[in-house]
């Protein structure tokens, strides 16, 4: 889908653009963005200047007179992880006829800054082309994100032809992307374009009502049905459940410690007291942003164990999410280590459910919870 008249500057081959020696400027933007690149060396470099804006420069010859996809994601955020399993097709379809991928991870939480995380997920999502970490949101802001997922396009030029954000529109990316490789190399033989890999992405598809996705944090202003607030940084808070059972849709109940954070909450798990939280929410699936962090600066990361229970119920195996385990004492439950995004509970009915996520009494010291999210798994 072109986009004409967007007015952006091209992306630069960058020993084109500074007065230094082709080898000198390519080594020494290497050297400083190796640390960003995950599964190949260095293949962009992008900065933001005293004024604001954004430049990207191209600085491998891997990338020079190649179509180029970016992938602007988010590996702990849903429509990121749906949208994952195109690029993953498209760049085994036609990564052979001069297709380079690149998967732009853009963090919406602090964690997703690490490395070591990014490292992790390649493994565990098995993305086997190159990944940058865009901590400073360097070339996000080239191509002016504002959403993830966003898809864009650079013609061999440099040039942005293509560009979409959210999830959705694969059949015209997909064209876009042959259109671009035949004209690199008249004549090739492209296959079908891909049928849509999910129910909810048939043009035809109407969205069924679920529960908003519910980030915790004092920035986010988020809202409990408990009589306490989330809205002040450092502070814990004994959260009490008053609700007797009866729960407002869509609205958190918390009961327990949880010490209020900037963009999570956490709860110190103690023997003393159970820390839970209930929901009352629309949905087949439910997800879980989290992870286990030592109370002492330097300690190992403890593994922390939950159970949950559906409609006060213990889940079937059947509709537990891929991170869902039956425990010893045949409930259902999780654990809690790395920080990601946690896949509970699967192909529920699809009606209204409830809920109660419980930490147990474990050796592990604080749990971090950045959200918590819902689907329909079409």
């Amino acid at each position: 889908k072109p986009d004409a008249g967007y007015g952006r500057p091209q992306a630069s081959f960058l020993m084109e653009e500074l007065p230094k020696t082709p080898e000198a400027t390519l080594s020494e933007a290497r050297d400083q963005a190796w640390a960003q690149w995950v599964n190949t060396d260095p293949l962009l470099s992008a900065y933001v200047d005293d004024e604001g804006s954004a430049h990207l420069f191209l600085i491998s010859d891997v990338v020079q007179n190649k179509v180029v996809l970016l992938d602007f994601f988010e590996a702990s955020l849903l429509p990121s992880r749906r949208s994952l399993s195109y690029m993953l097709e498209w760049h085994k379809r036609y990564s052979p006829a001069g297709l380079v991928t690149i998967g732009v991870h853009s963090p919406y939480f602090d964690f997703g800054k690490d490395k070591k995380f990014m490292i992790d997920m390649a493994r565990e999502l098995q993305i086997p082309y190159a990944i940058v970490l865009d901590n400073n949101f360097a070339i996000w802001k080239t191509f002016e994100g504002r959403y993830w997922p966003r898809r864009v396009l650079l013609t061999p030029k440099g040039e942005v032809c293509y560009e979409y954000s959210g999830e959705g529109d694969y059949q015209e990316c997909e064209q876009t992307i042959q259109t671009l490789l035949r004209q690199l190399s008249p004549g090739l033989a492209c296959p079908r374009v891909l049928k849509p890999l999910r129910a909810a992405d048939e043009p035809d598809y109407v969205e069924k009502s679920t529960t908003s996705e519910i980030f915790f944090g004092a920035k986010y202003g988020t809202r409990v049905g408990n009589e306490q607030e989330i809205n002040t940084i450092g502070e814990e808070v004994q959260f009490k459940d008053t609700s007797g059972g009866n729960y407002a849709p869509d609205l958190i109940f918390l009961d327990g410690k949880w010490t209020i954070q900037n963009d999570h909450i956490h709860c110190t798990i103690t023997a003393k007291e159970d820390t839970k939280l209930t929901i009352n929410f629309r949905g087949t699936d439910v997800y879980m942003v989290a992870g286990a962090k030592p109370k002492t600066y330097g300690d190992i990361p403890q593994t922390a164990r939950l159970q949950f229970t559906v409609d006060k119920k213990v889940v079937p195996d059947d509709c537990l999410g891929r991170d869902g385990i039956i425990n010893e004492l045949r409930k259902s439950g999780a654990l809690i280590r790395d920080h990601k995004l946690h896949h509970l509970v699967s192909k529920l009915p699809d009606t209204t459910h409830e809920i109660t996520i419980t930490f147990d009494n474990t050796v592990s010291d604080v749990v971090e919870l950045y959200g918590l999210f819902f689907s329909h798994g079409v």
